[in-house]
């Protein structure tokens, strides 16, 4: 093997050791924890670097064949520009528009429909809506609402309401 060759992974490696330590210390920490002694660790990093390795081969593997079908099959050139410029129209459309067609909207929402109404942002017509959909949630006591702030302009109205069931410093 060439000496630079051997020096650029060697640059590379240096240079994704930030990443390595931020993306695996926490986690491995977590798992061997202050009582994980004796050849433990060795076996739990010894199988992490050889999982690592396997994912590696794989990667590279898929990216032989991937070229290997791209001199194969010269047809395919054209699709892949095609769905290019669709991504690229999809893009130029919603710029002009500023907002995402209906239908990429709803992709992957089902998850989170399932997950229940009192999670993240959602938009509520109607106080008598939001009282109804708060109250059939377990609660410590009565449903309390109070309006903070109220920021409108043109038809568009935004709120921070602070929501409490009786437990205090429950907002």
């Amino acid at each position: 093997m060439e000496f630079a060759l051997l020096l650029s992974a060697l640059a590379l490696g240096l240079a994704g050791l930030p990443h390595c330590a931020a993306m695996c210390a926490a986690p491995c920490a977590a798992l061997t924890g202050p009582g994980f002694k004796g050849s433990a660790p060795w076996a739990f990093h010894g199988a992490r670097v050889l999982s690592y390795a396997l994912a590696g081969a794989v990667a590279a593997a898929s990216v032989g064949t991937l070229a290997a079908l791209a001199e194969w099959s010269p047809m395919l050139r054209p699709l892949w520009t095609l769905l290019h410029a669709a991504a690229f129209a999809l893009g130029i459309w919603m710029l002009w528009q500023g907002r995402q067609p209906i239908w990429l909207e709803s992709l992957g929402r089902g998850s989170a429909r399932a997950a229940g109404p009192a999670e993240g942002w959602q938009r509520i017509r109607g106080p008598a809506r939001y009282a109804q959909m708060n109250s059939e949630y377990p609660a410590h006591g009565p449903w309390r609402f109070a309006l903070q702030r109220l920021v409108a302009q043109g038809e568009e109205v935004v709120t921070e309401v602070d929501v409490g069931d009786g437990t205090p410093g429950g907002r």
